[in-house]
């Protein structure tokens, strides 16, 4: 489906699609797009998937023609050949079509002991995800205490300030955090993809792709969560539920901005998107950015450990 130039198109998460600010969203204007990625439908369905999913989606259901689902993206950690494409790569044109029935014969429909079983599929598959994103998660914290262990006395004090109030960087947070971002995301994309490298010379291409994207968000979340106590949980399920927030970030960055209510998840991703816009990434549903690395991070690029 093509993007409209004049639509606003806003990445939710799981809290936010079930509270009044939704509603709010979606019945300001009929081109406001709610847009679903599949992590939020995946916590849905994590446990009592059925009775879950039902509540969860009452308030997309009655605007069923302004949501927009996307699809699975752990074989979308490169970037599309075309810049252009990235958000319509991402969504999942058939369930997006196809919500309105979905609503209408799953939703609200009466409980049938075929859905029972439908539901119990979804909420084995949907564990199972998690718990691999749990793994995922727990290097990531290591790998935080350890970028820890190498800030100087002036960084730390800035990066309590952006977890405050997220604002421009200086020159030497940009080029700390582009780093750390472009390791994350070159191991990614080297581990998922193993015939492909992130080439330093294909920069716009590198910053635009879902591995850096997600990455960055990392990073978001990190400034987010160094420097107070218990900084990187250790309990799977919260873990788990941090994981799954970088995940959607990581889409929103792409699209018009992110809706949520959780304030933790709202710094880090303004975090990383300051990041991202200084590099001149994609965004804005491809109304903004794809121009490449611009400033102070053209320096980085030559000696940076991508």
């Amino acid at each position: 489906m093509p993007i409209i130039p004049d639509a606003c198109y806003k990445v939710v998460d799981n809290n936010f699609a079930q509270r009044g600010g939704m509603e709010a969203y979606l019945s300001a204007s009929r081109r406001n797009y709610a847009v679903l990625p599949d992590t939020v439908l995946i916590e849905w369905h994590r446990k009592k998937a059925m009775a879950t999913a039902r509540h969860a989606l009452q308030i997309a259901c009655r605007y069923p023609e302004q949501i927009i689902v996307l699809r699975e993206t752990s074989d979308q950690f490169d970037r599309p050949a075309d810049c252009v494409s990235i958000v319509e790569a991402m969504i999942d044109k058939a369930q997006t079509r196809d919500f309105p029935a979905y609503c209408d014969t799953v939703i609200n429909a009466p409980e049938s002991e075929e859905m029972v079983e439908c539901f119990a599929g979804h909420e084995a598959y949907a564990q199972a995800h998690i718990d691999n994103l749990v793994e995922e998660g727990l290097k990531v914290y290591r790998r935080f205490e350890k970028e820890d262990e190498t800030l100087s006395a002036a960084e730390v004090t800035e990066l309590k300030a952006l977890a405050v109030v997220p604002t421009l960087m200086s020159p030497a947070i940009q080029k700390r955090t582009y780093e750390m971002a472009g390791s994350i995301a070159a191991g990614m994309i080297r581990g998922r993809t193993p015939d492909k490298s992130a080439d330093p010379r294909d920069m716009a291409g590198f910053i635009d792709s879902l591995a850096f994207r997600y990455a960055a968000m990392m990073v978001g979340l990190w400034i987010c969560r160094r420097g107070s106590p218990g900084a990187y949980p250790v309990n799977r399920r919260n873990v788990g539920a941090d994981v799954m927030d970088i995940k959607i970030a990581a889409q929103a960055s792409y699209f018009d901005g992110l809706l949520t209510h959780e304030t933790r998840l709202e710094r880090a991703f303004e975090n990383a998107m300051s990041l991202i816009r200084a590099l001149g990434g994609y965004r804005d549903s491809g109304r903004s950015g794809g121009d490449g690395v611009i400033g102070v991070l053209r320096e980085a690029v030559p000696g940076s450990s991508i």
